[in-house]
């Protein structure tokens, strides 16, 4: 039972009057579409994906149905089916997007390997890389947006695939382009056009600044909020910087020793730092340092 005691069940609805279909998207070489009975709604969400947006794509793509169960009145009128699989079947108008964001999300997870995906922000600068690691709320995809939106090459704001290179190579960040989640009143709203009551917002990073392609890691960062702080890099141990790393691999549990194991070898390649943020633009030319460019922008 949904809302106002509205049955659901867990399968797909039959679309009356036909399916709208958008796409092809791709997400880190994955592709999917997505099919639905309400076609102002699929266009909302594809304007969201729109950084994902391919002209085409090889092979079958994996197909996300977003369906309204029942009348617009009900609290939970949506579901969501991957390839006729149920995700959710009881999901809010303001929840929609999230749900669907999730579920590409879990795509390129599921299809990662041999890329290593770490829970971080990544952005790139003249053909370099830095990864931005963090929990939720440690201001990663802030500041990611921020960089993006003064000159940097946005890739990602949640899940950096990095490529484990051997003989000597610098691993490498490949893109996924995924919207960036704007919490409104933080420093990236006034950057928004329009501005948008909602709390928090999922905005294309194409809105801010350029997409990047991918590029050699020259630093991992690992920022944290922190009012009045010095802005500069403090460096972290590699072991120090594998632990802390550790609690940001999403797929450590299904193949932990090789993913630990290509961790600590990618750690050991490139330099760690903390970084306490508070000034946005400091933090900016502290990043910069990194990857060797001190011109002033």
């Amino acid at each position: 039972m949904v809302g106002n005691g509205v049955a659901i069940t867990e399968d797909p609805p039959a679309l009356e009057g036909g399916v709208v279909r958008v796409g092809p998207f791709i997400a880190a070489g994955r592709p999917f579409v997505l099919e639905g009975n309400v076609a102002e709604v699929l266009d909302r969400l594809a304007d969201r994906l729109r950084d994902l947006r391919a002209a085409t794509a090889e092979g079958t793509p994996t197909v996300f149905l977003i369906a309204r169960r029942g009348p617009s009145w009900l609290s939970h009128p949506w579901g969501l089916w991957r390839d006729g699989e149920a995700c959710e079947t009881t999901v809010t108008d303001s929840y929609l997007m999230s749900y669907v964001l999730w579920e590409v999300t879990r795509l390129v997870l599921e299809s990662a390997h041999p890329l290593i995906p770490i829970h971080a922000a990544a952005v790139e600068r003249d053909g370099r890389a830095i990864v931005l690691a963090g929990q939720s709320q440690t201001g990663k995809s802030t500041l990611a947006g921020w960089l993006t939106a003064h000159g940097w090459g946005f890739l990602t704001d949640e899940v950096a695939l990095v490529e484990r290179r051997h003989g000597g190579e610098a691993a490498v960040v490949h893109p996924f382009w995924r919207p960036i989640g704007v919490r409104r009143g933080g420093p990236l709203d006034a950057l928004i056009t329009p501005p948008s009551p909602d709390a928090e917002v999922l905005i294309p990073a194409s809105e801010l600044g350029a997409l990047g392609t991918a590029a050699p890691l020259a630093a991992i960062v690992l920022p944290h909020y922190d009012p009045g702080a010095d802005p500069s890099m403090t460096p972290l141990a590699p072991a120090t910087a594998v632990r802390l790393l550790a609690s940001h691999l999403p797929t450590l549990g299904a193949i932990g020793r090789v993913v630990f194991r290509a961790i600590v070898s990618i750690v050991e390649s490139v330099p760690a730092y903390a970084l306490g943020v508070d000034d946005l633009d400091a933090a900016e030319r502290a990043a910069r340092q990194l990857v060797g460019d001190r011109a002033t922008s």
